[in-house]
């Protein structure tokens, strides 16, 4: 859930080591995906300015809802609410990448 990164790989990584100076060690997208929190990540796509206050409140229920299926707990989403979550995601990064394009 890295929409943080849908910009030019070098711009995208001088504007985040810019804001978060103590990331400038992650060289590289891989390497914040991997030592960054995804609430993190989404939280810096609005401070960049990629993502409203909004859409980082929407993406950030959406990781939740990630979270609390993929973490034992009780929770199992039947077909209909996967498929519908699956949808959302997609329908939002195809939003975004939209949005970015235009």
């Amino acid at each position: 859930m890295v929409f943080v990164m849908n910009v030019r790989s070098e711009d995208g990584l001088k504007l985040l080591h810019s804001i978060y100076p103590k990331w400038e060690k992650y060289k590289t997208i891989g390497e914040l995906k991997e030592w960054i929190s995804d609430y993190q990540l989404i939280e810096a796509g609005k401070k960049i300015g990629f993502l409203t206050k909004t859409e980082a409140k929407i993406i950030h229920g959406l990781l939740s809802k990630r979270n609390e299926c993929a973490h034992p707990g009780g929770y199992c989403p039947r077909y209909h609410e996967t498929h519908g979550y699956i949808d959302e995601i997609l329908n939002r990064i195809e939003y975004l990448i939209e949005r970015k394009v235009s």
